[in-house]
């Protein structure tokens, strides 16, 4: 029998080497750009979201905005993240104006390329953990980002930033995944506010946002469920 079979009969010990990997990746990527991270994966084609299982994911937040807003104009929504620009796409066909905020370089223009021809489609350069957010939307759509920035005093200061972005009776839109494993129920993971379930954690009653929609979605083997999330801020709420 193998070296791996044998540790694998061990109680506790394939568990225990699962949290402890993962931690060391939170670790590491506390001391990774996240704007390298990003530029390289692009640059490289690592991310396809035109797959079915991304497009699945699109449909499903759009089903949960449309819930609660209609079908019709959603105002002046505020995108932070938007890849290629494929999703930002369909909020140009929803939307009065979107503004799209991100932190890469090769996300800014292959986005701005594919939705030129959306005059009231705009780009900026925008770190949500520095740069205050011009403007105010009645919608912000935060898809997948979240994860990338660990640790509450990081989560808290983003989302003390999209929070100053929404009017009063705006949405918070999040679509972030699930850690594998299981491990967002252990004590780190919901104290270091990791995952889609503790992220909404987090922010529920947190700088005026209260959560209004939930819905979790799983994937096809092989792709991490995930969750979609719509918080509310509340209309007596002050910048």
């Amino acid at each position: 029998m193998h070296l791996k079979q044998h540790l694998k009969r061990i109680p506790g010990l394939v568990p225990a080497y699962r949290h402890a990997w993962f931690l060391a990746q939170i670790v590491r990527d506390s001391f990774t750009n996240p704007k390298q991270v990003i530029d390289g994966a692009l640059a490289r084609g690592e991310w396809d979201y035109s797959v079915p299982e991304h497009q699945h994911r699109y449909g499903q937040v759009l089903e949960g905005v449309s819930k609660l807003r209609g079908s019709g104009d959603w105002g002046d929504v505020l995108e932070i993240g938007c890849a290629e620009g494929i999703f930002t796409e369909e909020l140009a066909l929803r939307a009065r104006t979107v503004t799209v905020g991100d932190i890469s370089a090769v996300a800014y223009a292959r986005a701005a390329k594919r939705c030129a021809p959306y005059s009231h489609v705009r780009f900026l350069e925008l770190d949500i953990l520095k740069d205050a957010v011009p403007g105010q939307y009645d919608l912000a759509f935060v898809m997948g980002v979240l994860e990338m920035y660990h640790g509450a005093t990081r989560l808290g200061r983003a989302i003390k930033n999209l929070a100053r972005a929404l009017r009063p009776g705006g949405l918070l839109v999040l679509n972030d995944p699930f850690l594998p494993f299981g491990l967002e129920h252990s004590w780190w993971a919901r104290f270091l506010a990791e995952g889609g379930r503790n992220h909404v954690a987090f922010i529920e009653g947190r700088e005026g946002l209260h959560l209004v929609y939930y819905q979790e979605i799983d994937q096809p083997q092989g792709w991490p469920g995930y969750m979609v999330a719509l918080f509310e801020k509340s209309a007596d709420q002050r910048q």
